[in-house]
């Protein structure tokens, strides 16, 4: 009984890693290649902007969601494949963040290490470490951004505009919002609207200088908060 308990256990395991390459810790990985490029330039927040697109990551068999080992400057690091900045503060990650042109290699919110920094033009491999490692993370933290006011349940959820009632704060005396004055997105008149529905006296603006304030065309309640 136990050799043929034996040989059913062996029978599993290879039909579990016969069919499809297997990692060190035993996950599939589905025989995705390497990658291989360069660090091409670093960006203002010091991560590495790298010669992958996240078309071409796709396009090896990489998905969001993977968890990737990065091979570069002698170094070996795993890191999760993300198309945002979803982790932990000094986490190291692989973001196809939208906008930009290039995957880029960074630590969240600081960066990388000095003994990654100034590498342009090194060689950098990544390699497929676990198939959908920290998919559930991507999941639940990325976000479909549209300004398109029909993907939205409400003018006020469009607006970002709700009221902050937290701690000892009069309830409905604090509120947030997108700019009431900017409509570069097309929220602006939502926004004033919202404002002049709640009797909003005074806006705290941190995004923008005078001259920026000269020049946009506010809606009209928008407007009388900044003449006033």
């Amino acid at each position: 009984m136990k050799q043929k308990k034996f040989l059913w256990m062996l029978a599993a395991i290879l039909t579990i890693c016969g069919f499809a390459s297997c990692s060190n810790d035993g996950n599939p990985t589905n025989s995705v290649a390497d990658m291989e490029g360069t660090v091409l330039s670093y960006n203002v927040y010091g991560g590495a902007m790298l010669s992958f697109t996240a078309e071409q990551m796709t396009e090896a068999g990489f998905t969001l969601g993977d968890v990737v080992s990065i091979i570069m400057g002698g170094q070996t690091i795993d890191m999760p494949y993300y198309d945002g900045y979803y982790g932990r503060t000094g986490d190291y990650m692989l973001v196809a963040y939208p906008s930009y042109s290039s995957v880029c290699l960074t630590r969240n919110n600081i960066g990388l290490p000095a003994e990654l920094q100034e590498l342009e033009g090194q060689t950098v491999i990544v390699r497929l470490k676990q198939k959908g490692g920290s998919l559930d993370v991507q999941q639940a933290l990325s976000m479909t951004y549209t300004n398109i006011r029909e993907d939205y349940p409400s003018d006020d959820v469009f607006a970002n505009a709700r009221a902050v009632n937290v701690g000892q704060l009069a309830h409905n005396r604090l509120h947030r919002s997108s700019s009431p004055f900017d409509n570069s997105i097309g929220r602006a008149q939502y926004v004033s609207q919202y404002l002049e529905r709640e009797q909003v006296k005074t806006v705290l603006n941190l995004a923008d200088t005078e001259e920026l304030m000269g020049g946009y065309n506010m809606p009209s309640y928008s407007r009388s908060l900044w003449e006033g």
